[in-house]
């Protein structure tokens, strides 16, 4: 499946175009990678060298794991992974440390800490939290280990080629470490043919045998599993050499299909696109619209379409969504000029949001994502 323009999304912006010379829109394409065993995204000189400029700006990709209500419980989850160091010489390293809220959670609990994270935007986090931070992409000669905790949230789906990426996690751990990571749950939206998962920032999109799958392929003996709040997925990688290493576990009751699914993907997210599009230019034509956590539906809207986006997280609100000139409004301001109809295209909290909005006095008439999907 090929876009000759799809929207460069990397998180809001202060203004309706991307900061430091980022284009707005950018072709992509995805497909099934054989060798991998995963669906890719399809790479290029120009998404590479796009993508890197944007790292370096540091600016916020999707929810932060950060000490506020939207991220605490992403990092609360995350964190049960974790044991306690057994002695005070036990060191971590952090791949991606993002604004700092996980790496300052490990040296509460002990763990002797080193950050990376070449996104410079991110500084005056790092004082908020109180950590220091090497501001480079992994591998470094500054973070040379061996370590006994790896962790990467967010991280393998951004790497072009996560096969080395991981061999040399592995070459930094420890024969008795742990590396723990989480990406993006893509296993519903494979199975539907949904295009919320296309973003150009993620190279690959997981289920939960492709993840674990790669890491057992790059040396690891693997189990993962679905996370316990939102929709991620979680990996444990073990040294091949560690006396407590087991096999990648169970897989999901889906999993023969989801195999399917994944080759079949690209052909039926083009279908999938097309029959969105066309539904929600009639929602369009109906009255206004307003689309609730808009980032998840970059794919499927057209910037000529006279849209109001609606988000409940302060820290997007006042923004912009690039090509998109709609600026993202609060849930009191919807309230206080409602919309004739509301699109909320989270899967994840979708319902949820749905209900709370009823709770609050909207009236009109509320879609969800999988309501949408059904409308094919």
């Amino acid at each position: 499946m090929k876009f000759s323009a799809l929207p460069f999304h990397i998180g809001p912006t202060p203004k309706a175009h991307n900061p430091g010379g980022l284009p707005d829109t950018l072709a992509y394409e995805v497909a099934f990678d054989p060798v991998r065993g995963t669906l890719a995204q399809v790479n290029t000189p120009l998404l590479e060298a796009t993508l890197t400029q944007a790292y370096k700006l540091g600016q916020f990709f999707g929810t932060p794991l950060a000490d506020d209500p939207h991220g605490r419980p992403y990092t609360d989850d995350f964190l049960g992974l974790v044991d306690q160091p057994d002695h005070g010489a036990m060191r971590a390293l952090e791949i991606g440390a993002g604004v700092g809220y996980v790496s300052r959670r490990l040296k509460d609990a002990g763990w002797q800490v080193t950050s990376l994270e070449p996104g410079v935007g991110y500084a005056d986090h790092w004082a908020r939290y109180g950590i220091e931070v090497i501001q480079e992409f992994f591998p470094t000669p500054q973070a040379p280990g061996p370590y006994d905790l790896i962790l990467a949230y967010g991280v393998i789906e951004h790497i072009p080629e996560p096969s080395g990426f991981l061999r040399s996690v592995l070459s930094h751990l420890a024969p008795e470490g742990r590396f723990v990571a989480s990406v993006p749950d893509c296993s519903a939206e494979i199975l539907d043919g949904d295009p919320a998962i296309l973003l150009h920032e993620h190279y690959s999109y997981f289920t939960q045998e492709s993840l674990a799958g790669l890491l057992e392929a790059a040396g690891f003996h693997a189990v993962a599993q679905p996370s316990g709040f939102g929709r991620c997925l979680y990996v444990t990688g073990l040294h091949p050499d560690a006396p407590q290493a087991q096999g990648a576990g169970s897989p999901p009751d889906d999993a023969q299909a989801l195999a399917a699914a994944l080759r079949s993907y690209p052909e039926r997210v083009g279908q999938t696109v097309e029959a969105m599009h066309a539904s929600i230019e009639a929602l369009v034509a109906r009255g206004s619209l307003g689309v609730y956590a808009a980032a998840r539906g970059l794919a499927i809207m057209e910037p000529s379409w006279p849209l109001r986006f609606f988000d409940d997280d302060a820290q997007v609100q006042g923004r912009f969504y690039p090509p998109f000139s709609a600026k993202i409004e609060s849930r009191a301001a919807l309230l206080a000029q409602p919309v004739d109809q509301v699109l909320i295209v989270s899967r994840t909290f979708g319902h949820k949001i749905r209900d709370s909005l009823r709770a609050d006095g909207y009236q009109g008439p509320i879609m969800t994502l999988d309501e949408l999907l059904e409308m094919r």
